[in-house]
């Protein structure tokens, strides 16, 4: 099985080792699933990776109410550069 293939909360069980992991807010685990990037083209995943490494770690971090403000605004980013990549411009849109 890849790295691409791990969701993104046994992903962070193996970086974290034998430490006991914090528990996680159920709203944090909510929007982590948002942050699976496998099922995406090659070439989105790469694009969407940087943005599930960085979620994770936030996600790993305090369970406060910041944390799932910056998980939404990190997951709105990540949308908009995938958006990104596959923007056709209307030249390119009416040539399709």
């Amino acid at each position: 099985m890849s790295e691409k293939d791990v969701g993104v909360s046994a992903r962070s069980e193996r970086r974290r080792g034998s430490e006991a992991p914090p528990a996680r807010h159920p709203a944090v685990d909510g929007i982590m699933q948002f942050f699976a990037y496998a099922h995406l083209p090659e070439k989105l995943q790469a694009v969407s990776k940087g943005f599930c490494d960085l979620a994770e770690t936030v996600a790993d971090g305090p369970q406060n109410a910041e944390t799932t403000v910056a998980l939404r605004k990190l997951l709105e980013a990540k949308d908009a550069a995938v958006r990104a990549y596959l923007f056709k411009t209307a030249a390119s849109a009416a040539g399709s």
